[in-house]
């Protein structure tokens, strides 16, 4: 015995409602993305956790690149540091006067200032800086810099640095 079932009773979707309800859920979608794209470029992200961290590495660099070659330290305190490097014009001249600083107060920039010149800002809003040595007798041998920009502890980078031109 065969049951034959009539096209009136079958359960289930017409091909026009699905492509209906296709086209309704793509452009639900579209108009969700388009929502989050707008969301994203209103956000700052200047600040991030890894943007901020990249710059203190990127500073961290620039200082030690200098700092590597001193040949001489002439203030050495837990936030600032001044000391000469040979001068990178003329070798036959007197050396170069190379000072980063600062003050201490966090959100402060940190400043460099070059052969006694204007003071320049090499990075704001520094919640850290710490500088420390070793000492072989009476000459530093060995600088540790540690740098935290902004006021996320997951920002802080730290670098040692030997001193290549030792007396």
């Amino acid at each position: 015995m065969k049951h034959y079932v009539s096209s009136k009773t079958r359960s289930g979707f017409t091909f026009l409602e699905l492509l209906i309800s296709v086209l309704a859920t793509g452009i639900l979608l579209v108009g969700l993305n388009s929502a989050m794209f707008v969301a994203l470029k209103a956000s700052d992200t200047s600040l991030t956790p890894a943007r901020v961290t990249n710059e203190g590495l990127s500073r961290l660099n620039e200082m030690c690149a200098e700092l590597q070659f001193a040949l001489t330290v002439t203030e050495l305190t837990a936030t600032s540091i001044t000391y000469t490097v040979p001068d990178r014009d003329d070798p036959d001249t007197n050396p170069e006067t190379i000072r980063y600083a600062w003050s201490g107060t966090p959100g402060a920039p940190l400043t460099r200032q070059y052969n006694g010149g204007t003071a320049t800002t090499v990075t704001s809003n520094v919640y850290s800086l710490v500088f420390d040595s070793l000492y072989s007798g009476s000459n530093v041998r060995y600088i540790s810099v540690r740098l935290q920009i902004g006021a996320d502890a997951r920002s802080v980078v730290e670098t040692g640095i030997s001193l290549v031109n030792r007396p």
